[in-house]
């Protein structure tokens, strides 16, 4: 072995010589390095193929596949960050890097103010020891895609971020400074395209009563006449085709992915990854992709994008729509669309938290067909419980009573005479229960018939906005989807480590596997009832 690397280094040593390698720039350096390491994996990969026999070789041929399809994934979207960085360079594009602050409800008054004043004077001290104990983290909008940790650094290096910040000037109280992202990572990217979404639309995948999609067992297999050897792509019209049985039968996907929406998308890097995903044959039931997008050089980008890296032939479709998602071309997408695809898409976009919620409940009157999709990052439970209880009711409380108001006044003057009475008494006796009473006739307008009594039950120990959203979509647990794609990408990342041979391998791949984990676990399926 130690004589071929020689061989093989002397070899490479005179080409890099008639190149001029010592004249070469860091990211040509870089990209040769990545080469040879592909190189080094594919050696090894043939080496264990020559090594396998018998039912084990098929085992470790399909696992050897997924890595390839990884790989060849990883090299296609390592291309389009590169062409992202050239063409974006940090801090050329405006990205919103805090929440709205909520609207507010009255001015303070003149005795209020005074009251403050002499506070202040009083506390003056105080205030000039610890003032600056309140100083908030500074938050940088660091793309997760654009940029892995090593571009990150660079960036440091370059002094267009700061990993911390002095939290009280001078001295050594240090805080670590945070980072925003408006896009998926690249993992993120490869398990949305190759495991998440052909998984969701396959055959070989059931839904169970508790809503887990998994893998159907061998005997699920056997009433429906599927192969045990079923891929994540098979399709069933695949089965059909590939069958010689005219005995066999044949079943449904968990459900429909043939057109899939991303909301916001920016820099078109969901859509890139699906037509790469495509070509590499994992998106096999999925026909459209559409991106929409409001901000005008988005969508100029997109359309370069498109055109540089997506000109080979494919069966998968690539709009993108310049409008807005609650209104014309945006809206007609979203009631079409078997897969809506949300990533941090609305906060830091909205001009208050009120806004915010707004959207979200537009977007529920919009998204009603049973069956819908929904892909969010972050969950939607950590979204919703960022509202607070006054702009839960201010917002859907009170648009629920206008709407409820003009729909039934006609038949409430025609019962006034009649009821008036028992009216009088029960608003009375209810006084102190009518927000709660309201609430639950809010929710329970939107509850379908097989999810009441378990609402119902639920309510008192659930907060108004977790069952507002019970009421509209159930979670679907993809565990054993991401478990299959986390072991995959783990397994590349310690061979990585291995040939690496760095001091601190076990630290930083529990490191890594930590905060890959934790990106997975942010994209939460949810189905619209």
């Amino acid at each position: 072995m130690g004589e071929r690397v020689e061989s093989a280094f002397d070899q490479l040593q005179a080409i890099l010589d008639n190149e001029r390698f010592g004249s070469w720039n860091e990211d040509d350096v870089t990209t040769l390095l990545s080469l040879l390491n592909e190189y080094y994996k594919h050696q090894q990969k043939q080496q264990k193929k020559s090594d396998c026999t018998g039912e084990k070789e098929k085992d470790d041929e399909t696992y050897l596949d997924e890595e390839d399809i990884i790989n060849e994934m990883d090299r296609s979207l390592t291309k389009l960050r590169h062409f992202l960085q050239k063409r974006l360079p940090y801090g050329s594009v405006h990205e919103p890097n805090a929440p709205p602050l909520p609207l507010s409800t009255s001015s303070p008054s003149d005795e209020d103010k005074s009251i403050v004043k002499v506070k202040n004077n009083n506390n003056n001290n105080n205030n000039n020891n610890n003032n600056n104990n309140n100083i908030k983290a500074p938050v940088y909008p660091v793309d997760a895609f654009m940029y892995l940790e090593e571009d990150v650094e660079e960036l440091v290096q370059q002094g267009c971020i700061s990993r911390e910040y002095c939290k009280t000037c001078g001295s050594v109280d240090i805080g670590l400074s945070d980072f925003i992202t408006h896009s998926f990572s690249q993992d993120q990217l490869v398990y949305l395209s190759c495991y998440l979404l052909p998984a969701l639309s396959d055959a070989a995948y059931i839904v169970t009563p508790d809503w887990k999609l998994q893998r159907r067992n061998e005997e699920q297999c056997k009433e429906v006449k599927l192969p045990l050897s079923t891929s994540t792509t098979t399709t069933t019209t695949a089965i059909s085709s590939s069958s010689s049985s005219s005995s066999v039968v044949l079943t449904s996907p968990p459900f429909s992915c043939r057109h899939v929406v991303d909301v916001g998308s920016r820099l078109g890097v969901v859509l890139l990854s699906c037509y790469f995903a495509a070509q590499q044959q994992r998106l096999g039931n999925t026909e459209q992709v559409t991106g929409v997008e409001l901000d005008n050089n988005m969508i100029t980008l997109q359309h370069d994008v498109i055109k540089r890296f997506a000109s080979k032939p494919s069966s998968l479709q690539l709009n993108v729509v310049h409008s807005n998602c609650f209104e014309g071309t945006g809206m007609d997408v979203l009631c079409q669309a078997d897969v809506v695809i949300l990533h941090n898409v609305f906060e830091y976009f909205s001009a208050s938290p009120e806004e915010h919620l707004q959207s979200w409940q537009r977007l529920r009157e919009i998204l009603t067909r049973r069956g819908q999709l929904l892909i969010c990052s972050p969950s939607l439970q950590e979204t919703l419980a960022g509202f607070t209880e006054e702009q839960v009711r201010k917002v859907l409380t009170n648009n629920h009573n206008n709407n409820h108001n003009n729909n039934n006044n006609n038949n409430n003057n025609n019962n006034n005479h009649n009821n008036n009475h028992n009216n009088n008494n029960n608003n009375n006796n209810n006084n102190n229960n009518s927000g709660k009473e309201e609430e639950e006739v809010v929710v329970q307008e939107h509850v379908s018939p097989n999810s009441r009594k378990r609402s119902r039950d639920e309510m008192k120990n659930e907060s108004f906005i977790e069952v507002w959203r019970r009421a509209w979509v159930e979670e679907i647990d993809v565990s054993t989807v991401r478990d299959v794609f986390f072991s995959l990408r783990q397994e590349g990342n310690n061979n990585n480590h291995n040939h690496h041979h760095c001091e601190s391998d076990e630290c930083c791949s529990h490191g890594e596997d930590e905060e890959l984990l934790e990106r997975l676990n942010s994209v939460r399926v949810y189905m619209v009832k």
